[in-house]
């Protein structure tokens, strides 16, 4: 699927909400949350964001709000990146284990084969 991108931001009621371009799962709202490397500031972690279908809010103020909202880019990015490194080595196991289920496959075919051929009735 495509990467979630940022569509939009707004601010009311001491809330910094940000648009995104698609709801994102629960499986990419824990990478965002558990990003092992990323700058911030004091309060504006990755883990501080709450997700409600396609909207980010983080409590912000307007000496924050700017900042905050370019390390959530920051944030996204490294996301982003992390989830299709991810996919990538699920299809890859998937490509690995269906491979290998093929060869076993081949392996008892042969092997009936083999038996079949020296079975005399």
């Amino acid at each position: 699927s495509d990467p979630i991108r940022l569509i939009g931001a707004d601010y009311s009621d001491g809330l910094l909400h940000l648009k995104l371009s698609q709801a994102p799962n629960s499986d990419w709202i824990h990478r965002f949350h558990d990003l092992g490397t990323y700058r911030s500031i004091l309060g504006k972690e990755p883990s501080k964001f709450a997700f409600q279908d396609d909207v980010a809010q983080i409590p912000a103020d307007e000496g924050d709000a700017p900042s905050a909202l370019i390390h959530f880019k920051n944030y996204l990015d490294s996301t982003n990146h992390d989830n299709a490194c991810n996919v990538e080595i699920i299809r890859e196991r998937e490509r690995e284990r269906r491979r290998n289920e093929l060869q076993r496959s081949v392996a008892e075919e042969e092997k009936r084969q083999r038996i079949l051929k020296n079975l005399q009735l």
